[in-house]
């Protein structure tokens, strides 16, 4: 903002998404389906552009702040479902298609990945009409209106120094041949692509270390210099391999810190697998338990199309229906391609709907809009039975209403492939490729670095029951005893012949309880093994022309295949967490170390703090005020719900020596440890004591009796001058240096009150300084309160 009006740079990246989202739309018309002309394009942008920054001027004059003039002014460039209606109506004399009936709003937050020159020209191609190439012949010639304007505001010119260059718009040459199906490429992967062709060994690393030095998000650097680190790991050891596959695990980019907007996606996503398991259970319980995966998904389709063929739109009678004569039966009924297997169509659940035996033949290899088109069949028909299928995705509406095939069957390879061109996964395939010297190819069958869906890897263990190989003995056990039961009652009520509703209800009952035996058993880290066993197979399968299983393996790999090597899996953690120092300053009061929080925040506790009335009564014991602390202690004695906490904070005033009320207490000083653990800081020796959210490592050493003794290693501390003040100790050995979650060998059965671990190999989880420990198995079975010395006795050793 600039005395009240917004400045043209402030809003070039939103201006560029609400363009691009626009030239995206796709609507019907009475001459078939189509998007806005360049024009068309023009007038409606200019319109909206306008009104933008006339609510960013009211804003301003009622008073708003910058911030909010700004939101007003995005606000501004979407379209509701009615205003898109009208638009449509009154501009083109067209309709939304149902899967595109609104366009919202720019984000305001976030940084563009296009600098602004690139977004000025990005803007002027998309406004222009013009092919890439001819738009970039046309900025260079300094054509007399906007391109001339154009070249000035980006200072086109021959000093690379002072603006853009020649040079530096040949990425337009690269963006497609027309200005209907341009692209926005990127620079950085089209280097790295020349570098796979023409480098040697050196000149192809060197690359690699440049794509991943220039990643500005700490944990995406620190995900691919692991993967490369593993590449030149497995090449040494086992040589050059002929294909990599990798799986795009995404839980680990969506921690606590990152944007809302990423999280709801995550989220949504999540709800849709969780209604896609419902969904499941409810077909095996319509179907019968002995359904196969293909019918499962046939009912699933059935279902969400309304009992109706999609392409003809002819009734097909349910599983336990018998149809009319000459009707169209669910036995008989067959999954189709929405893109066809020779244009790369997957045989997943967005690209498969239920047709009649007579229009999935007479479809044969063609996409569905073609084979309209072709054989005269009413595509009008088609897109308004789609409409009332509400539940099927917005995704796969928007795949069955597009007339281009070339364009779907792009969508539905970027779709099904998780998202391939994500940058964090195209990232991961240029490193492998840059490595071994492959070309960059992300398309086709001949690619030699594959990107897995996680959900194609999931539902083929899930297939094979893989996933009840997980988990400790006893869970395993007491899940068995739960499904025989539920299958027992089931197979009751069949025999007694009871209406099928509660035939219906006993079979769901078992599936949904078999969906959550299936489920990944996460807390066991040897389901990242199980996933990499799994999905090292499916890229053979998936380019095997002759398929005709769904989702499957090949013969050795069976069940006891996989139990055998699971056996011998041991987690190792690929990098333990660096310690860092805590972001509050302590006081020290009395040799504890004291810290000022808000008095409300006391009763809550977690990454996501929820209320927790023990995590309460702990805090109230270490007030260091000791009027205020009996007053809390008092009030928690009665143990109050959280919307009685809440009231209490909002009331709460300190209490005098002379039992008149005192000030409102909004927060308390808490004294927590002693300050052994605790470091000053400060410059001045004021005393500001911090420490470390976790420590470095221990070291456990032996006394002259050779008792075990734990010595932490704090996050501000030196290993080094740890080590060399135990080895100063007269008498004192050094035993080992730990780490929680590093490896460790346990030589000898282990036997402690209720623990009882076998000899092997574990993680460690934690050692505290009082000398107890916790260790983890492969199954993530935790034995806890185990003593340093016991676990030493039985011949502890770090595995490295």
């Amino acid at each position: 903002m600039h005395d009240g009006a917004l400045v043209d740079e402030s809003m070039l990246a939103a201006e560029y998404v609400f363009l691009k989202k626009l030239k995206d739309l796709r609507f019907d018309t009475a001459k078939g389906q189509r998007g806005f002309t360049p024009k068309e394009l023009t007038g409606i942008f200019e319109d909206r552009a306008g009104q933008a920054r006339e609510r960013a001027a009211k804003a301003v004059a009622a008073g708003k702040s910058e911030g909010d003039a700004c939101r007003a002014a995005l606000l501004a460039l979407k379209f509701t479902e009615k205003q898109l209606a009208d638009l449509l109506e009154k501009r083109v004399q067209g309709r939304p298609l149902p899967e595109q009936g609104v366009v919202e709003p720019p984000s305001g937050g976030g940084r563009s990945p296009y600098c602004r020159p690139a977004l000025r020209i990005l803007k002027a191609l998309i406004l222009s009409g013009l092919a890439p190439a001819e738009f970039k012949n046309h900025l260079i010639a300094r054509e007399a209106g906007p391109m001339a304007t154009l070249a000035e505001e980006i200072r086109l010119g021959t000093d690379m120094g002072a603006g853009l260059v020649e040079d530096d718009l040949t990425f337009l040459d690269r963006m497609g041949a027309s200005w209907d199906r341009l692209y926005i490429p990127d620079a950085r992967l089209d280097d790295a692509a020349k570098a796979a062709e023409r480098s040697d060994a050196a000149g192809r690393e060197r690359m690699v270390r440049r794509l991943i030095g220039e990643q500005n998000d700490p944990v995406v650097r620190h995900r691919l210099g692991a993967f490369h680190r593993k590449l030149r790991d497995l090449e040494a050891r086992f040589g050059p391999p002929d294909r990599v596959v990798i799986e795009f695990v995404r839980e680990d980019f969506l921690a606590k810190g990152k944007s809302k907007q990423a999280r709801d996606r995550y989220q949504k996503f999540r709800n849709f697998q969780k209604r896609r398991r419902e969904e499941r259970s409810k077909a095996l319980a319509a179907l019968g338990g002995g359904a196969s995966g293909s019918d499962v998904l046939k009912y699933q389709l059935w279902d969400d199309q309304k009992g109706h063929c999609l392409f003809c739109g002819n009734t097909i009678a349910g599983p336990n229906v018998m149809p009319e004569a000459g009707g169209r039966s669910f036995a008989t009924a067959e999954l189709a391609h929405i893109v066809p297997d020779s244009l790369g169509g997957p045989r997943t659940y967005l690209n498969l709907v239920v047709a009649c035996h007579d229009c999935n033949h007479a479809q044969k290899e063609r996409y569905h809009a073609d084979w309209f088109r072709q054989d005269g069949r009413d595509w009008d028909a088609l897109l308004n039975r789609i409409r009332t299928y509400t539940r099927i995705p917005r995704f796969k509406l928007k795949l069955l209403s597009c007339e281009d095939s070339e364009q779907a069957a792009d969508m539905v390879e970027n779709r099904t492939s998780l998202q391939q061109t994500a940058w964090i996964a195209k990232l991961s395939q240029a490193v492998a490729c840059l490595h071994f010297g492959w070309p960059l190819n992300f398309k086709g069958a001949d690619r030699r670095v594959v990107v897995v869906p996680g959900a194609l890897t999931n539902a083929v263990a899930r297939r094979y029951h893989l996933y009840r190989l997980l988990g400790s003995e006893e869970s395993r056990a007491a899940a068995e005893a739960r499904l025989k039961e539920l299958r027992e009652a089931a197979e009751r009520v069949d025999r007694n012949s009871l209406p099928w509703d509660e035939r219906n209800q006993a079979w769901q009952a078992y599936h949904t309880a078999v969906e959550e035996t299936e489920k990944k058993a996460r807390d066991d880290h040897r389901h990242h093994a199980l996933d990499a066993m799994v999905l090292s197979f499916i890229p053979a399968w998936a380019a095997d022309p002759n398929k005709r299983y769904w989702h499957s393996l090949p013969g050795p790999a069976d069940w006891d295949f996989f139990a055998e090597r699971l056996r011998t899996v041991v987690p190792t953690w690929v990098a333990t967490e660096k310690p860092r120092l805590e972001d509050g300053i302590y006081g020290d009061r009395g040799g504890k170390a004291a810290k000022r929080l808000s008095l409300k925040s006391l009763g809550y506790s977690g990454r996501t703090p929820k209320f927790s009335l023990s995590a309460l009564r702990k805090a109230a014991a270490n007030i260091w005020d000791r009027p205020i602390r009996d007053a809390v202690q008092a009030f928690v004695a009665g143990e109050p719900p959280e919307e009685a906490w809440v009231a209490f904070c909002d009331t709460f005033r300190a209490p005098r020596p002379d039992g008149s009320v005192g000030p409102r207490v909004l927060s308390v000083l808490i004294a927590t440890s002693e300050l052994d653990e605790f470091a000053d800081l400060s410059k001045d020796g004021t005393g500001a004591w911090r420490r470390g959210k976790r420590h470095k490592g221990y070291f456990v050493a032996l006394d002259p009796k050779g008792k075990p003794k734990v010595f932490p290693v704090y996050a501000h501390a030196s290993e080094a001058e740890v080590r060399r003040s135990i080895r100063a100790r007269e008498g004192w050995r050094d035993y080992g240096y730990f780490e929680s979650g590093c490896r460790v060998r346990i030589a000898e059965r282990l036997v402690q009150g209720k623990h009882e671990v076998g000899a092997g190999v574990y993680i460690l989880s934690s050692l505290w300084t009082n000398g107890q420990s916790a260790i983890m198995g492969s199954d993530g079975t935790v034995w806890r309160g185990i003593g340093i010395g016991k676990l030493v006795s039985c011949g502890l050793a770090r595995v490295h």
